[in-house]
């Protein structure tokens, strides 16, 4: 894996970006887990399948985490601030034209488009960002920015359900707009971090004069499709995020509402309580990697770690059917699945940075988030039309929990593998290739010779 960056972290102002991470976290990663109540009052209201109210929630996490890329472009050109600060309003735009909706169809658009791009375009800043700023503490303070995900979730989903039983679901799109909003704060809290450069020698690419091949190449380059290449463990880790967290965990949340709902096993209000449960030892979970790995004495590294945390959760889903005989024995499973799913998702950008490095993170953030953002697609809204079919719950739980369960087994199995070839890449220097043989000419292509990356710089 690649070394960490050292150095000092960046004092108060550092910080403050984490918490700006924080907050964003807590929306971004927070509501579309807290979101359960909400699509059940609207698959009540306007008698909608299962399928077609859990098809908003897919295309708005596909979105959200396919933008990563255009997000980290926008970073390159605009900035970190600017682009989140983009996001909130988009985001916000979203949530009150949700509020009109006289339809499923035009909720597709509403909160499944206009969230899930403004989303999108915070995601991959608001984690990629913090390495610029905190170097010698990373682990610390990527797990603490991390954490905001449990806290919304904790929060959101009480707040969510007031607001449903206060003013409907059409007021609470509306207010919850407004509180949308406040990712402006934390947007204005990202700071234009030092300029990163990289040198074009670690770049070799296939000289070209022609317009098509040009354009290819710059394309590849905004988007750092090499790391691919570079780094077979980032590779191999894709594949967990879009079996695992994509696939097989992202609509789990949502779902557990509406399963118990459909068990009778408690009133409305017990019901949300499931999910503050799996907010709260969310938050617990998503403080406990760097403990972990610090006290493992480099046993356990946070690869590892992240793989069996997905592998634990599915086993968890796959059971959590059979615990179903009371409303005491369910809150098992949301508590192990807040559990487990907080320490991958504090994972998710620690193994980043471990593989490719520091400089990296924004770029391989925002393409871990597409390739998430393909399984999202697919994940809730297969679960939907698996319960349609066989009007059980169950099975859409066995389909989670086995994406996860393969996921998991799959990272675990091939790890050793993409660890001898990723170390093969570096000891050849090969690790910073994207194609090989020849020169690059940056004038023929309209890139300069030094190329700022990961920061508001220009391409």
């Amino acid at each position: 894996m690649a070394d960490n960056d050292s150095g000092q972290d960046g004092g108060c102002s550092g910080w403050l970006v984490v918490l700006g991470s924080h907050i964003c976290a807590m929306f971004v990663f927070g509501v579309y887990q807290s979101i359960g109540p909400m699509f059940v009052a609207l698959q009540h209201y306007f008698n909608a399948s299962s399928a077609s109210t859990s098809a908003i929630l897919s295309l708005s996490l596909f979105l959200q985490m396919g933008m990563g890329p255009i997000a980290n472009v926008s970073v390159k050109k605009i900035g970190f601030r600017a682009t989140v600060m983009a996001g909130a309003l988009i985001s916000s735009i979203g949530f009150f034209s949700s509020s009109f909706a006289p339809s499923i169809s035009v909720l597709y658009l509403t909160y499944g488009v206009f969230v899930g791009i403004g989303y999108g375009l915070i995601v991959s800043p608001a984690l990629g960002v913090i390495p610029f700023f905190i170097k010698k503490r990373y682990a610390l303070a990527n797990a603490l920015s991390i954490v905001g995900a449990g806290t919304g979730t904790f929060i959101f989903v009480a707040l969510i359900q007031f607001l449903i039983d206060r003013y409907g679901w059409r007021g609470a799109f509306m207010v919850f707009s407004a509180v949308n909003a406040h990712m402006f704060i934390s947007g204005s809290l990202f700071k234009a971090p030092p300029t990163q450069r990289i040198n074009t020698s670690d770049v070799i690419v296939e000289r070209t004069r022609g317009k098509k091949c040009s354009t290819l190449l710059i394309i590849i380059k905004a988007l750092d499709l090499t790391l691919f290449s570079r780094f077979p463990l980032f590779t191999l880790m894709t594949v967990g995020l879009a079996f695992g967290i994509g696939m097989g965990f992202m609509g789990t949340p949502s779902f557990i509402i509406s399963y118990t709902e459909s068990l009778n096993l408690a009133e409305p209000s017990k019901l949300a309580l499931l999910v503050s449960i799996f907010a709260g030892t969310g938050i617990i979970g998503r403080l406990l990697p760097p403990v972990i790995l610090h006290c493992s004495c480099k046993c356990l590294d946070s690869f590892r770690l992240f793989a069996i945390c997905i592998l634990l959760a599915g086993i968890s889903t796959l059971v959590s059917p059979f615990l179903t005989m009371s409303y005491g024995i369910y809150v098992i499973y949301p508590t192990l699945l807040g559990l487990f799913s907080g320490m991958f998702f504090t994972l998710f950008s620690q193994v980043i940075k471990d593989i490719t490095g520091g400089p990296n993170v924004t770029a391989g953030v925002a393409l871990g988030t597409m390739i998430t953002g393909l399984g999202a697609l697919i994940g809730p809204t297969v679960a939907g039309v698996i319960y349609d079919t066989s009007r059980d719950y169950r099975f859409s739980f066995y389909f989670f929990g086995s994406c996860m369960v393969f996921a998991g087994l799959i990272m675990l199995t091939l790890e050793p593998y993409a660890t001898l070839r990723q170390h093969k890449l570096q000891r050849h220097g090969e690790n910073n290739q994207a194609f090989h043989g020849v020169d690059l000419d940056f004038q023929n292509i309209g890139l300069n010779h030094d190329v700022a990356t990961q920061t508001g710089g220009s391409l």
